[in-house]
């Protein structure tokens, strides 16, 4: 696993990175989920409701090997 975050990490390196915070999950928000499960995905749902509204471009397709064999 580490050795995946050191290949995002100099992936991402001299790029900017857009952090959206949402609110405070409460203790009463999160206490009659006692279901491992159930938390895990409240917290999954929690997180992916920060996305934005609309998707941001990612360019092309295809990766530059795969365009120059198109």
């Amino acid at each position: 696993r580490i050795s995946l975050l050191i290949h995002e990490f100099a992936r991402l390196s001299g790029k900017s990175i857009d952090v959206r915070i949402g609110d405070v999950l409460g203790r009463d928000e999160l206490e009659p989920l006692r279901d491992r499960k159930a938390l895990l995905d409240h917290l999954h749902g929690g997180v992916f409701d920060l996305a934005p509204a609309e998707p941001r471009g990612r360019g092309q397709f295809l990766p530059r090997r795969i365009r120059k064999l198109a």
